[in-house]
């Protein structure tokens, strides 16, 4: 089994571990406002499939869900470089940058992930889904704010939340068309419109937490240039 990450305080007081997350979205007839149904499961908890083969009786039970894996950004400067991220959802915190400056240069460095948020206080924290493009092209994706009225919400699961929306989004989309997207529209590729709904209750562990979406923009992001290698020098014919 694989070993538990270790915990990053985000805030003082609100402290996460990378995670595998499965998100379902109840779209309730006649209900304004989406559910979205997040649960977490730990990767000590998920045997590797080199390790205990396919057939593990662990294993069984994640076949049929569909996670995606959430990374927690060390915030190291040495770190921050242009190559693609590795995971679907990234966290972070501003540090002593603004939040937006830092969601820009976490969206210019992770180019892999599809949801990237900046925590700023224990209730609120600016997202970025990225709807279409991504490395090595520019990405395009909506900016917003996501805040809780409670103080004792998820913050750190509003990005999985919006990943859950997105996810969900595409696949009504299909549905719609009949399981056919034309042109280079396809799944997990090109988020079709609208924006994210004005609200979304988030519930896990049945207690459910509504938050409110505001201040939603579209933006256009570059991915940061590589670092310049360092230059090869000669052997001394002597």
């Amino acid at each position: 089994m694989r070993e538990a990450p270790q915990p990053h305080a985000l805030l003082p007081g609100v402290s996460v571990r990378a995670c595998q997350v499965h998100t379902h979205v109840a779209a309730a007839p006649g209900e304004p406002v989406l559910q979205v149904h997040v649960t977490r499961y730990g990767f000590e908890t998920r045997p590797n499939l080199w390790e205990d083969g396919p057939t593990g009786r662990l294993q069984t039970l994640f076949d049929g869900l569909e996670l995606h894996t959430m990374a927690v950004e060390p915030l190291d400067p040495m770190k921050q470089t242009g190559t693609p991220g590795s995971a679907e959802v990234v966290l972070g915190a501003p540090g002593d940058l603004p939040p937006l400056l830092m969601l820009d240069r976490l969206c210019r460095r992770r180019t892999a992930a599809r949801v990237i948020a900046v925590v700023t206080s224990r209730r609120a924290a600016v997202v970025w889904v990225r709807a279409g493009g991504g490395f090595p092209n520019p990405a395009s994706g909506y900016t917003m704010t996501v805040t809780c009225d409670e103080p004792a919400g998820p913050v750190e699961l509003y990005a999985s939340a919006l990943y859950g929306w997105m996810s969900w989004w595409y696949e009504t989309v299909l549905e719609l068309r009949g399981g056919e997207v034309p042109g280079e529209l396809s799944p997990m590729r090109e988020l079709p419109p609208p924006p994210p709904p004005d609200e979304v209750d988030i519930l896990e562990a049945w207690r459910s937490y509504r938050v409110r979406i505001t201040d939603i923009h579209w933006e256009t992001r570059h991915p940061l240039p590589e670092p310049p290698r360092p230059h090869s020098i000669d052997p001394d014919p002597e």
